[in-house]
């Protein structure tokens, strides 16, 4: 999934480089993905022509170029070059991307949340600032329809630009914290209520625990046998599933707009200086908690192994990766954070853990419906990789929450 985003005189050799990174980092099933894409290249070579792209009318029909590029498992996704297109530049670049619309169903509300988002990231940043754009189409609608149903949209490209799926070091959990915390902050004055829910209840674990406990209860694969052990360690924590409900309920904890994917591979690092330029990705920006974005992120950077390692022994919680990612969080969160979200932040790492560890299982005994899978085993091995990470933290929590109050002060 990492790619580079360089301005290059030469197409031959963006395609090159780009095809190192698809060899190194991409799985071979995003490898064949993208020879697939590049077949159909030529049909989807017209398409950005129905964006408000610039350049003259010969460059846009001749000097265009559309290279397929990372390996995301729901969106395709395409670098479009222009040559010439501008005085004293090379190349003018967007991103194209085709929506699946067997995950975002309601692509109205999509586009109006992300539109929202980007509006007023801009007005925190400038017209200069660095965060994803919406290229209008020339209809000035925010999503192209073609007439055979596909339905895409169109990115500014941020030049110079890296993401990676694990990060080299702590200084880029730092730089990442301090992305995530910036996103956090820029959006603090932007009612929740201006965004639609396009994934109802995501992280409401409550309801999450229900639709576990129903799974185990109907049995319908036979499989509970397989998991007795983790069921039982689910059920002697169950108290985390209505932790973050509750306090949000109560009131004791804000509701703000929160990005709710928070992964390395969303945070665009400069390829030059390794500082964050920015977070993208903003499909499931929508109500929730600071504790949710916070959460998954310790989630998916403080694991010392993929969320997939058949060795459960190579599972171990980071606190030093965790550690890394707050000091940079909260460093850029510090002017708004409440000071119930100081106290519960490290909970909002358990709690989402717990949640995914609910989310695989419950796939697993519903007989792998919502999550693609490699073997049979696939979820169940998710599952109790997660489940060995969540007792991890707990049993450093306390540690956790000293970090957090450390980097408070």
């Amino acid at each position: 999934k990492t790619t580079t985003h360089h301005n290059r005189k030469d197409s031959d050799t963006e395609v090159q480089i780009l095809f190192t990174f698809a060899v190194h980092l991409i799985p071979l099933s995003g490898i064949l993905q993208m020879a697939k894409n590049t077949n159909t290249l030529l049909v989807i070579e017209s398409v950005p022509l129905n964006f408000q792209i610039r350049g003259t009318e010969e460059e846009k029909q001749n000097n265009l170029s559309v290279i397929a590029i990372g390996g995301g498992l729901i969106n395709d996704t395409y670098l479009v070059n222009i040559f010439n297109a501008l005085p004293g530049r090379e190349v003018e670049s967007y991103v194209l991307q085709r929506i699946n619309t067997d995950v975002f169903a309601n692509i109205d509300e999509l586009m109006n949340n992300i539109d929202k988002v980007s509006r007023h990231l801009k007005l925190k940043n400038g017209s200069h600032g660095r965060y994803l754009s919406i290229i209008p189409t020339n209809g000035n609608r925010l999503f192209w329809k073609g007439n055979d149903k596909d339905v895409w949209r169109m990115f500014n490209y941020i030049p110079n630009s890296i993401s990676y799926p694990l990060a080299p070091n702590g200084n880029f959990l730092y730089e990442a914290g301090r992305a995530y915390g910036k996103f956090q902050y820029d959006l603090h004055d932007f009612s929740d209520s201006e965004l639609y829910e396009t994934i109802p209840d995501f992280h409401n674990t409550k309801k999450r625990m229900d639709i576990f406990r129903k799974a185990v209860d109907d049995d319908k694969f036979d499989r509970a046998h397989a998991v007795n052990e983790e069921i039982s360690y689910l059920e002697s924590q169950s108290n985390l599933a209505s932790f973050i409900v509750d306090l949000m309920n109560q009131g004791m904890l804000p509701r703000r707009v929160t990005h709710n994917d928070a992964k390395l591979e969303n945070v665009l690092f400069d390829a030059t200086t390794n500082k964050a330029l920015c977070v993208v990705d903003y499909d499931t920006c929508m109500s929730g908690s600071m504790l949710f974005d916070f959460g998954d992120a310790i989630r998916s950077m403080a694991n010392q192994t993929a969320e997939d390692e058949i060795d459960i022994s190579k599972v171990k919680f980071d606190i030093n990766a965790y550690e890394h990612f707050t000091r940079g969080y909260l460093k850029e969160v510090a002017p708004v954070i409440t000071d119930a979200e100081k106290k519960f932040l490290h909970f909002g790492a358990i709690v989402i853990t717990f949640e995914q560890t609910l989310r695989f299982l419950t796939d697993f005994l519903l007989g792998d419906v919502y999550f693609k899978i490699d073997c049979l085993e696939h979820n169940m091995i998710r599952a109790r990789n997660q489940l060995e990470l969540l007792k991890g933290m707990l049993a450093k929590k306390d540690e956790m929450f000293m970090n957090v109050k450390k980097f408070c002060n």
